[in-house]
């Protein structure tokens, strides 16, 4: 299949090639030759990298081995979390450029960060100004999680997705939708980690 897409020069859909420590090195040469020829958004994966990353988190060694790249979303336990992270696009540097711009939006000048005003001639070192974009993008992204959070309720009460949930495990065991407490791993990341980046901590 990923020589035909090299060969066809297809962009779409994209290629995850989860990269095994004990790879063949036909597969390995596949590899490189799609990220070097290829025209597609290719990308390798570690295998044993994301299945340490998902046991760290507390998702057993078996459901972390079924993980799946969902193309611009995070890799998660196929068929068995709720997954929301496509309701938000989260854009890091235009964080540091508010910091940098006293909360102004460099296009348009709209003030983004209501009750921040520094500008960079306001920082005596790079320490600071990095302090001071680490707490910002605390809580920039605490308040991202809260919203994504409130969004997957409403959707678990006016949208509850009744076929997406008859196919996520758990789902039905728990009579629950995939939004509402259904999946065996729901809103994977966002609701489990949402606390420990509170803009307190």
């Amino acid at each position: 299949m990923v020589e035909s897409i090299i060969a066809l020069k297809i962009g779409h859909p994209s290629v995850y090639m989860r990269m095994p420590e004990d790879a063949p090195d036909e597969y390995l040469q596949m590899a490189a030759t799609d990220l070097a020829q290829g025209n597609n958004r290719a990308q390798v994966i570690s295998d044993s990298a994301v299945v340490r990353a998902q046991m760290e988190r507390g998702v057993p060694e078996a459901d972390a081995r079924m993980y799946v790249c969902g193309g611009c979303m995070e890799i998660a336990p196929q068929g068995m979390n709720g997954d929301l992270l496509f309701t938000m696009f989260f854009n890091t540097p235009m964080v540091l450029e508010l910091v940098l711009n006293g909360g102004l939006s460099m296009v348009g000048g709209r003030r983004m960060l209501p009750r921040y005003d520094r500008e960079l001639s306001d920082f005596g070192s790079f320490e600071e100004l990095y302090e001071t974009f680490a707490a910002q993008l605390r809580e920039t992204l605490f308040l991202s999680f809260k919203k994504m959070d409130i969004w997957s309720e409403e959707m678990a009460r006016h949208r509850p997705a009744y076929l997406l949930s008859s196919q996520t495990e758990c789902c039905i065991e728990r009579g629950l939708p995939v939004n509402g407490g259904g999946a065996k791993y729901e809103d994977f990341a966002i609701r489990r980690w949402a606390f420990r980046i509170s803009p307190t901590a």
